[in-house]
């Protein structure tokens, strides 16, 4: 049995559940970015701004190809994505794109096992992953 309930979290737990995720209109373009997503555009201390920016333009999706629109992304069930970040380091980030209510996608990402080149690359640490990420645990090993 599906339950369809459709549930209304604000960005500031999105942020804090998610922290490596982004939030795409159906137009293409960024909404919201979580704060570990924004830095992996900084310029040192400044963070570089995602909102309105699209999201094919700073990503190139290796895994589905040839997708050109964000609207080929919207399925019932969620796209497995395989992607870098256009101009930046060959890191793989892996994501999982699912559909919005107003036909637009949310993407969690993850690292998985370039986790360690990221945080190298990015400067990132235990903060910038979900609480539950088990990836923090790699940090420590």
């Amino acid at each position: 049995m599906t339950d369809n309930t459709e549930l209304t979290v604000g960005a500031e737990a999105l942020d804090r559940l998610m922290p490596l995720h982004l939030a795409v209109a159906p137009s293409g373009h960024i909404r919201h970015a979580g704060p570990a997503v924004a830095r992996l555009l900084s310029d040192g201390p400044e963070v570089t701004e995602l909102t309105g920016r699209r999201f094919l333009e700073i990503f190139e999706l290796r895994r589905p190809r040839n997708i050109s629109r964000v609207a080929d992304l919207v399925c019932d069930g969620g796209a497995r994505l395989s992607m870098v970040l256009r101009g930046g380091p060959d890191i793989q980030i892996k994501a999982l794109a699912m559909p919005a209510a107003d036909g637009g996608l949310l993407i969690n990402m993850s690292f998985g096992i370039f986790t360690m080149k990221a945080v190298a690359a990015f400067g990132l640490n235990g903060g910038d992953f979900a609480h539950t990420d088990l990836a923090t645990e790699m940090l420590y090993l």
